[in-house]
């Protein structure tokens, strides 16, 4: 079973309780969801749609045909009547031309229900289509709504009710069922805030900014479970100054934003970069320039993450792609700031953020401090001395005692110094620190596993993404003859086994989610490598699977040469403003 479902309604409408509600039902009988969300920039007005796709099988990422749209209000109906096809199922108010009417304003008037409640009576009728449970969804919906007062619950129950009753005029004969354990529903943003505080992480710091906003919602939700820390602070530049004085005193901290907001974090990244002070800076990237599409999806800020700060100094720049990549690759960036005393970015997009997955559950991950010390291990130092905080050490990474340390005491600043930690204007102490900063790179190199994941089928041919565009790149991997090499560990780069690797095929082409094919140039500013082919989309959405077989059946007509531009082939309203249409 491959089934796709559409939520469209107004903003404020409820689609999004709406998607979460199914994604969950189903995750609970086995299946594996996927939940992505679309909406424009406004708080009220516009239209709101959740594609949550269903599946027995394995899947990845959300695709364009709609099997079932429930459209609360005759805009949904509009946006997506062209991915409907002829067996499709379409349930909405009586302000859609076709499919199954439900009169919601009539019975919402006859049954005194709360006019919200318009989105539950839609779904209900679905869900009585597909028998599911009706005593499943009344409890999923007593848990959803548990908080709420109790007219707005009672009103959710009694539409799931006439729903059910509404369903037997058209029930199938096919029942849902289950198909394995219980999966559990998480977003993208959920998934790093798992794996942060996995990681140890004991303090959050931000500025809210879409579409990192909701790591930060979700931290503050399980806070007290977690035993964490979270803070709002005045501004960008605050967030992430107090995020790397936290950890500079020992507590492992992070703070986070997208790439307008992390603009205004740069000179401190430069600060974290001199003084060698652990700090994980989380980037999840939206369309810009500037505010752009702030609720839209991009891949184009790899070069503003890699040259953040001013001057020469190491950092790690991650982009996992999954959201059990998402969870691991946040709690081991805890691990590498500290272990390699530097930044540490984690980047992801608006596609793998917002996106709600299920997963069987979540692997254990291992807390390393490296050399920082937080016991009183060292000798009491004489009167006048210092600690040698920035020692050149043979791997570049020196001890680094957190304050109140016996014998630990230095300086951090954003001053060149020397060994023990004190200011210079010195030549050659500057080319000593420099050197000893630098070395972490070859440290790096020799320790981590910092090469791309293959997903080999023995071709000759091989597709090269990161980040995020693994998952519809994956979703079409059985009906193509191509390797994927997948990067999400993105900087520092093996540039002797890596070109290693692309030696292994006869065609490469890359395919990303913006318009100068970021990872490419950057990996050719290190490794030797000439694309075959180009395939890339910046109309904001993420690559749709059936895009990428077309742009891959255009292309093999060219012998796997050039360039394919994706655009939007199956819907040209627009979101923001569906009065004009």
């Amino acid at each position: 079973m491959d089934l796709n479902i559409k939520v469209a309604a107004l903003a404020g409408e409820g689609a999004f309780s709406i998607g979460n509600l199914l994604a969950k039902l189903f995750a609970k009988l086995g299946y594996n969801v996927i939940a992505y969300p679309e909406y424009p920039s406004l708080i009220k007005g516009g239209l709101n749609v959740v594609h949550v796709r269903v599946s027995d099988g394995k899947i990845y990422s959300p695709i364009h045909r709609t099997d079932v749209l429930l459209s609360i209000g005759k805009d949904g109906y509009k946006y997506l009547k062209d991915t409907l096809h002829a067996e499709s199922i379409v349930i909405g108010d009586d302000q859609i031309p076709e499919g199954i009417k439900v009169n919601v304003n009539d019975i919402i008037q006859k049954q005194s229900l709360n006019p919200k409640v318009k989105n539950m009576l839609i779904t209900s009728v679905l869900l009585g289509i597909l028998n599911y449970p009706r005593e499943d969804v009344r409890n999923a919906v007593n848990k959803m709504f548990g908080s709420k007062s109790k007219e707005i619950l009672d009103s959710n129950l009694r539409a799931i009710d006439i729903g059910y009753e509404i369903s037997n005029d058209y029930r199938s004969d096919r029942t849902i069922s289950r198909v394995g354990p219980r999966k559990y529903i998480v977003s993208g943003n959920e998934a790093f805030g798992l794996g942060a505080i996995a990681g140890g992480m004991k303090l959050a710091c931000f500025y809210p900014m879409t579409p990192a906003s909701s790591l930060f919602h979700f931290l503050i939700s399980v806070k007290d479970d977690a035993k964490i820390f979270v803070l709002q602070a005045e501004d960008e530049i605050a967030a992430a100054n107090i995020a790397v004085g936290a950890n500079y005193a020992g507590v492992r901290a992070i703070t986070g934003t997208s790439g307008g907001g992390f603009a205004l974090m740069t000179e401190t990244v430069s600060m974290a970069g001199i003084a060698e002070t652990p700090i994980v800076f989380f980037v999840s990237q939206r369309v810009g320039p500037s505010t752009g599409m702030p609720t839209w999806t991009e891949q184009a800020d790899l070069f503003q993450i890699w040259g953040a700060g001013q001057g020469d100094f190491p950092k790690i720049i991650l982009a996992p792609g999954t959201p059990i990549q998402a969870y691991t690759y946040m709690a081991e960036a805890l691990n590498l700031a500290q272990r390699y005393q530097l930044p540490v970015f984690v980047l992801s997009d608006k596609f793998l953020s917002e996106t709600s997955f299920s997963v069987d559950g979540f692997p254990k991950v291992e807390v390393d401090h490296g050399k920082i010390i937080y016991d009183n291990i060292l000798e009491e130092l004489p009167n006048t001395k210092r600690f040698s905080r920035y020692e050149a050490q043979d791997d570049g990474i020196s001890r680094m005692p957190v304050p109140g340390v016996r014998g630990g005491m230095h300086v951090a600043s954003s001053y060149e110094h020397m060994e023990d930690s004190f200011s210079t204007e010195s030549f050659s102490e500057r080319v000593k620190q420099v050197e000893k900063r630098s070395r972490k790179i070859s440290t790096i190199l020799e320790r981590e596993n910092t090469l791309p994941t293959v997903y080999s089928k023995g071709s000759k041919r091989a597709i090269v993404v990161w980040g995020s565009q693994i998952l519809p790149v994956l979703d079409i991997h059985s009906s193509i003859d191509f390797d994927i090499i997948h990067f999400s560990w993105v900087y520092p780069i093996d540039s002797g086994k890596i070109e290693s690797i692309f030696k292994n095929y006869d065609r490469i082409g890359f395919v990303e989610n913006n318009s100068n094919m970021a990872l490419y140039r950057f990996l050719r500013m290190f490794v030797n490598v000439d694309a075959d082919f180009l395939i890339m989309k910046y109309t904001g959405r993420p690559l749709f699977p059936h895009q990428l077989l077309s742009a891959l059946e255009n292309l093999e007509n060219r012998d796997y040469r050039g360039i394919e531009i994706v655009r939007e082939d199956f819907d040209t309203y627009e979101l923001y403003t569906p009065w004009r249409y």
